[in-house]
């Protein structure tokens, strides 16, 4: 749950189930949950669901692959992962995500940690009104921690007005800034 709303990933259908929290609590019986029931997501081994704090965007991780759906819209759209015209595709195991532009919900960036270490970035757009995913800036790596270790969590603030990342690894647990 983020903002109020509430979004669910069924483990064995993999059905997303989206209501607002407000909507739930309404005594009258008149719920809004809106069921996406997307065949992209079928047989999928999703690893980890990532909700953006404004509880609208949600991204769903999947060992090689990312998807994406916004709150209003019933498509999931699959993520370009491919980079560096790579043979085979990179691993992810976190995600963050991060506004260009404070008030401007559609325009985000996204960091990707990926199992060997590395992190990615990409700047994404999504227009409700089109109800259409586009690519500002396609996914490319930025970083890598040398030490080959999966990165478990990200995190992007901007302090003082300087952008700062955060990654964590494993074994032993270390902290990564820049």
């Amino acid at each position: 749950m983020q903002n109020g709303n509430i979004w669910v990933l069924t483990k064995r259908s993999h059905l997303i189930w989206k209501a607002p929290l407000d909507s739930l609590s309404d005594r009258r019986g008149g719920a809004r949950i809106n069921e996406v029931d997307e065949d992209i997501l079928k047989r999928k081994p999703i690893k980890k669901m990532y909700v953006d704090p404004r509880g609208l965007h949600c991204f769903f991780l999947a060992e090689h692959e990312i998807y994406y759906n916004y709150w209003n819209s019933p498509r999931v759209y699959q993520v370009t992962t491919r980079v560096d015209n790579a043979a085979q595709p990179k691993s992810f195991r976190s995600i963050d995500i991060q506004y260009v532009v404070p008030g401007d919900y559609e325009t985000f960036e996204i960091l990707l940690g990926t199992e060997d270490g590395q992190i990615y970035h990409a700047c994404l757009n999504f227009s409700a009104s089109k109800n259409n995913l586009e690519y500002i800036d396609n996914l490319r790596n930025v970083f890598e921690t040398g030490d080959y270790r999966p990165i478990l969590d990200l995190k992007i603030a901007k302090v003082g007005g300087r952008q700062v990342v955060l990654a964590i690894t494993d074994h032993p647990t270390t902290l990564h800034q820049f």
